[in-house]
């Protein structure tokens, strides 16, 4: 990547950045999205991130658009040429986790991977007292809507699946194709999943540790640990670490506790049988968050859906099982069906 157009590219958000103070000096009401804060973690980030990147052969543009709702930078990272590809990263990691899927991708596909609300470069957010339903969905049609996008292939990976599914269910004339690479968060009955992120050591804290990174990876995202690069576990440290993730993060959950009729991705089993467009779930036998019974079940309720089962692989797919998730997703955005 050319660090220097990624720093000319961030300095709209480090400008919208520096009148946050401002604004909160004068006693104005802070919106429930709030500019990217600067500061040497940044700094971290962009260099952990450009690491990365290049250990994979990605060249992307750092780019940013501004969706409607906050009104404020939301980056992405954008590679390749042809029809256009949107990925939507899980919760608490950032676009460039898509590295090994990207290098796979940026032949043949323009793809574009935004940070999500609260990640990476994007904006911080507080959840609470946002459907989040709504919200989730809202941020995928703004960010096409920025980019100018009638319709796209989307694919998702946990919080990010969960996003890519709703919007294809209520926007379907907008989804070309759809894949979920992981479980798409809450996919399992609601008491299931609501043990998951009540749990304390859910909750993220101001500060995280590279070795309580790299714990998260073995215990939750990776079947493998020793197949995660230590690249990716530097970029993903330094976007935890960057200012208002903690807040972000832990107001996600906040809000999807405090909607008690909220079910989740199993919520939506009801509506798949109006699915239409054609979609790909790739679930891993050891996903933490949801065994491949869910995505089989997901798969059965939909008309146009198939359900790939990997084995010894966890939660992270295109991590764990890089070649053959990317060899499915391509032979899948390539078919007639």
């Amino acid at each position: 990547m050319n660090r220097r157009e990624f720093v000319v590219r961030s300095s709209k958000v480090g400008l919208l950045a520096a009148t946050f103070p401002l604004l909160k000096a004068a006693g104005a009401e802070i919106s429930r999205y709030t500019p990217l804060p600067p500061g040497p973690n940044v700094d971290r980030f962009k260099h952990a991130q450009s690491r990365l990147l290049s250990l994979y052969g990605v060249s992307p543009k750092s780019r940013f658009v501004i969706p409607k709702s906050p009104s404020l930078p939301a980056h992405m990272l954008e590679a390749g040429d042809g029809p256009p590809v949107l990925l939507f990263h899980g919760g608490g990691l950032s676009a460039s986790s898509w590295a090994q899927l990207l290098a796979s991708l940026q032949s043949g596909f323009h793809t574009y991977s935004p940070d999500m609300p609260g990640c990476g470069l994007t904006y911080r957010i507080d959840y609470r007292g946002m459907p989040y339903r709504k919200s989730a969905e809202g941020f995928v049609g703004e960010v096409m809507d920025a980019l100018q996008l009638n319709s796209a292939v989307l694919i998702g990976n946990s919080l990010g699946g969960y996003s890519a599914l709703a919007f294809a269910l209520s926007h379907p004339e907008r989804v070309k194709k759809l894949v979920l690479l992981g479980e798409p968060a809450g996919s399992q009955p609601r008491s299931g999943w609501l043990k998951i992120v009540t749990d304390p050591s859910f909750k993220a804290g101001p500060h995280t540790t590279i070795q309580e990174t790299r714990d998260i990876w073995s215990h939750q995202v990776s079947a493998h640990i020793d197949r995660v690069k230590q690249e990716m576990l530097d970029a993903d440290n330094a976007q935890s670490n960057i200012a208002g993730y903690d807040k972000s993060w832990n107001s996600t959950f906040e809000e999807i506790v405090a909607e008690k009729n909220f079910e989740f991705s199993y919520g939506l089993r009801s509506e798949l049988p109006g699915l239409r467009p054609p979609t790909l779930f790739v679930w891993g036998d050891r996903d933490f968050f949801g065994p491949p019974s869910e995505g089989l079940a997901m798969a059965k309720l939909a008309p146009r859906a198939k359900c790939e089962v990997l084995e010894d692989t966890g939660h992270a797919v295109f991590i764990d099982q890089p070649e053959r998730t990317a060899q499915l997703v391509r032979e899948f955005l390539m078919s007639k069906s």
